[in-house]
């Protein structure tokens, strides 16, 4: 099995990933559904690669799992 390579993105790089700005991403942090950052000192923190894939991939099979419902229930 081959490893993935994880990278610690900057808070540009993961916002430009997941299409959310500062104030949403850190509501969603707090609100316990957005992966929380890597602290690396006092003043900077990064984002695993591999939690930011894995949060798209759950939000991608959310939404194809409600619409799939949406038209069962119609």
């Amino acid at each position: 099995m081959q490893k993935t390579e994880v990278e610690l993105l900057t808070f540009a790089q993961m916002s430009k990933r997941v299409g959310l700005g500062r104030s949403a991403v850190y509501q969603r942090i707090k609100d316990g559904v957005f992966p929380r950052p890597v602290s690396l000192g006092p003043h900077c923190v990064r984002w695993r690669s591999d939690a930011i894939t894995a949060w798209i991939d759950a939000q991608t099979t959310l939404r194809s799992e409600e619409r799939r419902v949406g038209k069962e229930c119609t």
